[in-house]
């Protein structure tokens, strides 16, 4: 009887360690569905009535992540003709408790995001959509007017009064010149 019992307890453990695996596993992989797809705004549309050309690639060297891996970007959409980039950037809650940790008087809402490019330009967006899920924020952004030309494109996130410190960590390129794209199907 005794050895039931511990057979059973055995189970019961292994049985509650492999759901909360899987449930790790689950919340790791999976994005925030809603912000992959392509987002059909106003200047979306204005860039589409100018060329229906829509490109995509996977952003990146080191796949979207930033050197400190604090910033992921991925869901790259761009209409080159019209200077027009979607893209869908994510960052680590646990990332700004660091910086928080370091540097009290952080807030969140310092946070912006730009765009440059190897010929000095820089682009600042507009924030299409946010969503927040466990212990990530997910931003899609938008730009317009961008110069997909002979040049590489970098996304930053800039932390105001902090930026000095944070430097290039926190920056990906995401469009290298040259880079092969795909074509995006319109649905």
């Amino acid at each position: 009887m005794a050895k039931l019992g511990k057979i059973l307890k055995i189970v019961l453990v292994v049985s509650i360690l492999s759901v909360l695996a899987l449930l790790a596993v689950n919340m790791i992989k999976q994005e925030h569905k809603e912000l992959e797809a392509l987002q059909k705004t106003d200047a979306f549309n204005q860039a589409y009535e100018i060329s229906s050309d829509v490109r995509t690639h996977v952003p990146g060297e080191s796949n979207g992540f930033s050197e400190n891996g604090g910033l992921y970007s991925y869901s790259l959409y761009y209409i080159e003709k019209s200077g027009y980039l979607q893209i869908t950037v994510r960052y680590n809650e646990k990332h700004m408790d660091d910086i928080k940790e370091n540097y009290p008087t952080f807030d969140e809402d310092l946070i912006y995001y730009t765009l440059t490019d190897e010929k000095g330009n820089t682009y600042s967006p507009t924030i299409v959509d946010k969503a927040s899920k466990y212990h990530y924020e997910y931003f899609k952004l938008e730009f317009t007017n961008v110069d997909f030309k002979d040049t590489s494109l970098k996304l930053n996130m800039v932390i105001d009064a902090l930026s000095e410190v944070i430097g290039e960590k926190n920056s990906v390129v995401i469009h290298k010149a040259g880079q092969d794209s795909l074509p995006h199907e319109i649905k």
